[in-house]
């Protein structure tokens, strides 16, 4: 009897297993694993005028939000659509990733997974990472076959939310 239909069926052990333990270990980690200072080289904080080769996309919620030139749209074996890096009063804070599939959020989270290590909540169509000073967040919805992904650093956002730890 198979218990999976899907091709790739060690990595939907691995995610089932880890679902499983994240439900058990997630109350009991403050931080997880390897926190990044930054995302693609450009640290937190860093102000946008320090930087080269980024276009400027829309002002909103208080955020200048920006592309990079030539960023690389993928992470792993994740195909990305879109990457938005958002600066508040000039200094970076947030990262947003857009891809499409299920397949894409599975192998996004296997990275995720190798690199942060066991969420500290995950649910059916998300996982979240919550460290010292950074959430990273992923999600899925099945019914528009999009997903997100989120990189917060939590100084910067909590200033710009009025001090709130959110």
């Amino acid at each position: 009897m198979k218990l999976f239909k899907e091709k790739n069926h060690s990595s939907l052990l691995v995610v089932s297993i880890l679902v499983v333990l994240s439900l058990f270990l997630a109350g009991y980690a403050p931080a997880f694993e390897n926190e990044p200072d930054g995302f693609r080289g450009i640290t937190w904080g860093m102000n946008i005028k320090d930087l080269d080769g980024m276009i400027f996309v829309e002002r909103s919620q208080a955020s200048d939000v920006y592309r990079r030139i030539e960023d690389k749209m993928s992470i792993g074996k994740t195909e990305v659509k879109k990457i938005l890096y958002s600066f508040y009063k000039g200094r970076f804070y947030f990262v947003t990733i857009q891809f499409q599939s299920h397949a894409n959020y599975l192998n996004l989270n296997n990275v995720f997974f190798r690199v942060y290590g066991v969420p500290s909540s995950i649910d059916e169509n998300s996982c979240h990472w919550r460290g010292k000073d950074i959430d990273i967040l992923s999600s899925f919805d099945k019914d528009s076959g999009y997903g997100v992904a989120a990189y917060r650093y939590r100084p910067i956002y909590n200033e710009k939310e009025g001090g709130e730890d959110l």
